[in-house]
């Protein structure tokens, strides 16, 4: 015990090498754009923003895109609020106003090691800075956890919350590979890309039963074809979709997540709401 509790003194009083303290020099340098700009870009594009919808995330507020006619951040609030998610506000946010303190800490603490030159004060930045990077990561998941799923009931458009591709399903796996042959993640085009894609999924199987009974594709066909036919999988990312005569709502159940460890993490699956 003894012998390792030396070599442990030894390493933690050990200099730091003039290349190590370059390199930590260097890490710093490397933090300071992030007090200046945007750690985060969000687009959004549709038939009525063909140029699209766009959102920058800094450390320290939120602006989305201006034009003369446009306040990109105030459409997306509106937009949001047709399918009950609540308005993006900075004040909501506490982010904001602890991220930059704890970045210019860090960096303060590493030039401190940087000029101290021992090993030790290295090694409490780096305990600290992993500390903040793990803590961040879960806040960010959480605050998309929440914003997507805490969905007011009574909004003019219903919009049933989906798996975040973070979270895999097997129903994932196609559209990861389309966006791979595209040259995207799905992680970065986010939940609705997902939603969208289901839902001209489930749009295109209906498409396919008129069609197989030589039917013409009108609307009234669509909608007989998409009652009478069987449930939807969509493998995992939402339950079986199912229309009738009687419902359209499409799906009744939906997956339960937590945030654990940074990572969103199943807790129970295909859970119907109690009425």
């Amino acid at each position: 015990m003894s012998s390792f509790l030396e070599k442990e003194t030894t390493f933690f009083e050990q200099p730091l090498t003039f290349k190590s303290r370059i390199l930590i020099l260097v890490a710093v340098l490397v933090l300071l754009p992030t007090f200046f700009f945007p750690l985060w870009h969000m687009s959004f594009y549709s038939n009525q923003y063909t140029d699209g919808l766009v959102l920058h995330i800094y450390s320290y507020q939120l602006e989305g895109g201006k034009t003369p006619n446009r306040d990109d951040l105030r459409e997306i609030n509106s937009l949001n609020h047709y399918i009950g998610m609540r308005p993006l506000l900075e004040s909501d946010f506490s982010e904001f106003m602890w991220v930059p303190l704890v970045v210019g800490l860090l960096m303060i603490l590493a030039l401190r090691a940087m000029v101290l030159g021992k090993m030790s004060n290295l090694v409490d930045v780096f305990v600290l800075f992993t500390y903040f990077g793990l803590f961040s990561l879960w806040s960010f998941y959480h605050r998309l956890y929440m914003y997507g799923h805490n969905l007011d009931p009574t909004a003019s458009i219903k919009v049933q919350p989906f798996t975040p591709p973070s979270a895999a399903k097997p129903g994932h796996e196609t559209v990861r590979a389309y966006g791979k042959a595209k040259g995207f993640e799905i992680e970065a085009k986010g939940l609705h890309f997902v939603q969208g894609w289901y839902t001209m999924h489930v749009m295109a199987k209906g498409m396919e039963k008129v069609l197989a009974e030589s039917k013409p594709l009108t609307g009234p066909n669509l909608r007989a074809a998409l009652e009478a036919m069987e449930p939807v999988d969509t493998g995992g990312v939402i339950g079986p979709v199912k229309f009738s005569a009687d419902s359209h709502r499409g799906a009744t159940a939906a997956g339960i997540y937590k945030v654990d460890g940074g990572k969103i993490v199943e807790v129970a699956a295909a859970v119907v709401p109690k009425k």
